[in-house]
């Protein structure tokens, strides 16, 4: 019965560090299964943490801003881009360590923080560069498509201040880009 099992499979972080690992238990029928099925169920849980945290910082913001329509344009245009993007940051997820008896095959999968965060900052880094180029630019069209870029760049924050515990302040805030447009 469940005598032989290890720690691990109730308590994954019995072997993974929280502060500097993100980890998930997968089980299956064989070792492929159980493997696939841990980081499934660590993107899973990656991407429901990261929900809860982006619905309370939209809502501070769109009341910081006075415009409550700011998740309804995220929805639209740059849900595929974040997906592929957490998609890339969830391809560093590793297969720790595993455990077959009775019957049973189970995987632990962990994803480094530090490495996902570092690949997450390099994305940010290459928005902000066109994110300002836009504002610089100024008008009405490039300075929609620097809005847009911000709301990509503060989803991808959100993940990077998830796994790290920091945010990469943004050299534009969403205020001042929008000051810049309404006075066009």
């Amino acid at each position: 019965g469940q005598a032989g099992r290890p720690e691990w499979i109730a308590e994954p972080y019995q072997l993974c560090q929280e502060k500097n690992e993100f980890c998930a238990v997968g089980e299956g029928n064989g070792l492929m299964t159980a493997e696939a099925s841990a980081r499934k169920s660590l993107a899973q849980i990656f991407e429901t943490q990261i929900e809860a945290k982006l619905k309370t910082e939209t809502a501070q913001e769109a009341t910081d801003d006075g415009s409550g329509n700011l998740q309804g344009e995220v929805e639209h245009g740059y849900q595929e881009e974040i997906v592929e993007r957490t998609n890339q940051v969830l391809k560093g997820v590793e297969i720790k360590t595993n455990w077959s008896g009775d019957g049973a095959f189970f995987a632990l999968a962990v994803l480094d923080r530090g490495k996902a965060a570092h690949e997450l900052r390099e994305e940010i880094k290459e928005l902000d560069e066109k994110i300002g180029t836009f504002f610089k630019d100024g008008r009405r069209h490039a300075l929609a498509k620097a809005l847009k870029l911000y709301q990509l760049r503060q989803n991808l924050n959100t993940r990077h201040d998830f796994l790290s515990g920091q945010r990469i302040a943004p050299k534009h805030s969403y205020r001042e880009m929008m000051e810049k447009k309404r006075a066009k």
